[in-house]
């Protein structure tokens, strides 16, 4: 979206809102879930509806998963799909994936899913962000509960 649209919408609910506001969101994300280029501003994950995002094969070899120990068996036997969302989220350490884990149960489990062995079974892991990793689907073979 173009980046005066967007003010001018947000302007809408936040009268005071500036284009400099908008920058630091973009700027401080600590998931880095925006980009700004060449006046437009995009979300590079975490869509409402289905979105060719064009992002990067993954260039890792792990990635890690914080969940609550009612989903294991589940997830070990039928891997991870994109339940309510449209991608996958991964972290890229242990301890981004047990704050993300948090949300689901007060001591995640974590789970360590091998990228080779998933894109070797016909998924697609991409890079979002720094922190944060995208998948189609998470096959079952891909997947280790981390000890």
């Amino acid at each position: 979206m173009k980046l005066d649209v967007l003010l001018k919408k947000m302007k809408q609910r936040i009268p005071w809102v500036t284009l400099d506001n908008i920058i630091e969101v973009v700027k401080t994300d600590q998931n880095g879930r925006y980009e700004a280029k060449n006046d437009m501003l995009r979300a590079r994950y975490g869509h409402s509806v289905p979105v060719d995002l064009g992002l990067p094969d993954a260039d890792v070899g792990l990635l890690y998963l914080g969940t609550s120990q009612k989903f294991i068996k589940k997830i070990l036997e039928a891997g991870l799909k994109p339940v309510g969302r449209h991608l996958v989220h991964l972290s890229v350490t242990t301890e981004d994936a047990i704050e993300v884990g948090k949300q689901h149960s007060p001591d995640p489990v974590l789970l360590v899913i091998d990228v080779a062995v998933a894109t070797k079974s016909g998924a697609k892991v991409m890079k979002a962000s720094d922190k944060v990793y995208v998948a189609d689907r998470v096959p079952p073979e891909s997947i280790k509960l981390l000890e």
